[in-house]
C-alpha cells in the first residue's frame, strides 16, 4: 500500500547548520521516520541528503534553514505543501510545484496575465488551501538548469527564480507559437526533464467533436454536425 500525503508546513529557521531540518516527534511517526536518519528530500526537480532534528513541537511542520530554500530555488517564506516518505528510496517527497505556462506577462512590477489573471488568482489560491506552490511562467524564462516566473507574495506577484514544476498547466493563446523553434525546443527541454504537460495543444473543433462522439454517455446529446462547405 502506498504512504498517503500528509498535510504539513515548511517553515524557515536561522541555523549553522545548513544540511539539518527539523521535525516534530508526532510528524515523524506520521511519516514514518526514524530518529537521528539522514534522508533525501525530493522537490521540484532537485534532491538533498539531510540530516533529521527532532523538536519539542506538537504541529505537522519542518523547519528549513535557508540554504535548504536556496538550494531548492524557493523563495524564503511559509509554505503548505504535502509530503510522502516512501521507504524503498529513503526519500521524503514535497509539493507538488505546479507551474502555468503562458505567453501574456508584462514586464513591469506588477505583472497582468491578462484574460487569465483571475484564473490565476484562483489556482495560487487553491493550492495555498490544499497544499503546494504555484507560479506563473513563459517558456523564454525556463531553461535547461533553471526556471523564473511569478509567485504570489503578501499579496503581490513577485518575479523569483524558482524550483522545477513537477507539472505544467499549459495556457499559451497562440496556435501559431506552438510552431515556433524556440517553443519547440522547450517542449524537448521538458521531454528531457520528464515534466508531465497538461493541456498539450490547441485542438480543432472538429477533432473536439469527433473525441466527443467516442463517449457513449456523451454521444447522443450531440447535435447532428459537418464541417462548413458551400453545400452543407
Amino acid at each position: 500500500m502506498q504512504a498517503a500525503f500528509i498535510p504539513i508546513n515548511i517553515i524557515p529557521m536561522e541555523t549553522k547548520n545548513d544540511v539539518t531540518i527539523q521535525i516534530s516527534y508526532p510528524l515523524l511517526e506520521q511519516l514514518k521516520l526514524k530518529k537521528n536518519k539522514e534522508i533525501k528530500i525530493w522537490l521540484g526537480k532537485k534532491n538533498l541528503s539531510v540530516k533529521i532534528q527532532i523538536v519539542k513541537n506538537t504541529q505537522n511542520e519542518i523547519h528549513f534553514p535557508k540554504p535548504i530554500y536556496h538550494y531548492f530555488s524557493l523563495p524564503i517564506q511559509t509554505y503548505p505543501f504535502r509530503a510522502r516518505y516512501l521507504k524503498e528510496t529513503n526519500c521524503l517527497h514535497l509539493g507538488p510545484v505546479v507551474g502555468l505556462l503562458t505567453d501574456f506577462i508584462s514586464d513591469t512590477d506588477t505583472p497582468n496575465f491578462r484574460n487569465i489573471h483571475l484564473f490565476c488568482e484562483e489556482l495560487h489560491q487553491g493550492l495555498s488551501e490544499l497544499g503546494g506552490f504555484f507560479y506563473v511562467f513563459t517558456y523564454k524564462n525556463f531553461s535547461g538548469t533553471e526556471v523564473s516566473g511569478y509567485y504570489k507574495e503578501n499579496g503581490k506577484w513577485v518575479f523569483s527564480e524558482l524550483p522545477y514544476p513537477d507539472v505544467i498547466y499549459n495556457r499559451i493563446h497562440s496556435r501559431k507559437l506552438e510552431q515556433v523553434k524556440s517553443f519547440l525546443n522547450f517542449r524537448k527541454k521538458l521531454e528531457q526533464c520528464n515534466i508531465p504537460f497538461f493541456n498539450d495543444r490547441f485542438l480543432s473543433k472538429w477533432e473536439v467533436h469527433e473525441k466527443l462522439l467516442q463517449d457513449d454517455t456523451i454521444c447522443p446529446f450531440i447535435p447532428e454536425t459537418q464541417i462548413y462547405t458551400n453545400e452543407s
